[in-house]
């Protein structure tokens, strides 16, 4: 990985077909700008569950646990970029924000699901996002 000297590309990543089509969009701005990228999830609760496995096996999978999973093995898939990731206790948009601040972010990455209509009124994250940014929002087409 490459040591970039520019303000991060901060991205939503939620393990979805629209998380990932503006984790793409991230990847690509951060490419074109030789920015770092910094994966962020928000996770409601570090609420916890048994999964019991063959036999007698079983573990403790939580909500936190589940998504710096994902993100670990996200941030791998781009060995030409420096990779960061946080999971983060909070709503999405909440946090989304803060890891922008605290990263220095040139440009928080978000789709634009649920932008539209009643969604929109009720609190979106891209339209709480670019109430409360730091820095310059992205607002990547990521419906179908």
């Amino acid at each position: 990985m490459s040591t970039s000297t520019t303000h991060p590309v901060v991205v939503g990543a939620f393990d979805s077909p629209t998380g990932r089509r503006a984790v793409e969009k991230a990847v690509e701005i951060a490419r074109s700008t030789g920015s770092s990228l910094h994966l962020v999830t928000a996770v409601r609760s570090n609420r916890r569950k048994v999964i019991d496995g063959p036999g007698s096996d079983s573990w403790v999978v939580g909500n936190a646990d589940e998504a710096r999973n994902f993100l670990a093995e996200l941030s791998l898939t781009w060995g030409d970029i420096e990779t960061t990731t946080a999971c983060v206790e909070g709503s999405p948009g909440d946090v989304l924000v803060s890891e922008a601040e605290r990263r220095d972010a040139s440009v928080i990455v978000v789709g634009n699901r649920r932008m539209q209509g009643a969604g929109r009124v009720l609190g979106a994250v891209a339209n709480d996002v670019t109430h409360q940014a730091p820095c310059d929002v992205y607002v990547a087409h990521t419906n179908n």
